[in-house]
């Protein structure tokens, strides 16, 4: 037996005892016509994996840490998938990915998308970091040939 509903093909499956439907590219399954119907109607949350509403977006994020002292660079790119909402306290986050690695979870306001806008600026922002760590190594030279205080040790 076959059934549409909004535009979606629904078809019981007696060797299941289920009826089963495509929807948003994934195969579906309901107990009952009536549950598949619901299913169809029901509106996707806004941090479903369902959500297409959100598309796949590559940005720059701040590398800190291990991989920013290996020189990796100050920046790093990676791949915004779907967003979600915090429990408590509401703040919308991106999951991400790098090298087709799942990566985490990062506050949107740690995102940059990668474009015209911010590529010449991440560009400038990795040059201005050079510039500083090369300034820093001359201070630390110059600090390493600084004299210590010198003092007596105790005697007893």
């Amino acid at each position: 037996m076959e059934v549409e509903h909004n535009g979606i093909k629904i078809e019981y499956n007696e060797n299941i005892n289920n009826w089963t439907f495509t929807l948003r590219n994934r195969e579906r399954k309901a107990e009952s016509l009536a549950k598949a119907k619901e299913f169809i109607d029901r509106p996707v949350a806004a941090n479903s994996k369902d959500d297409d509403s959100f598309p796949r977006t590559k940005c720059y994020v701040q590398n800190h840490g291990w991989r920013s002292e290996r020189g990796e660079g100050r920046w790093m790119v990676v791949d915004a998938t779907s967003l979600t909402t915090r429990r408590y306290s509401g703040s919308i986050e991106a999951y991400t990915s790098r090298n087709g690695k799942v990566d985490g979870k990062r506050y949107i306001s740690d995102l940059y998308p990668v474009g015209e806008k911010n590529d010449p600026l991440v560009k400038e922002s990795e040059e201005l970091t050079k510039q500083i760590n090369a300034l820093e190594a001359k201070r630390n030279k110059v600090e390493d040939k600084m004299v210590e205080l010198k003092v007596k040790e105790p005697t007893e």
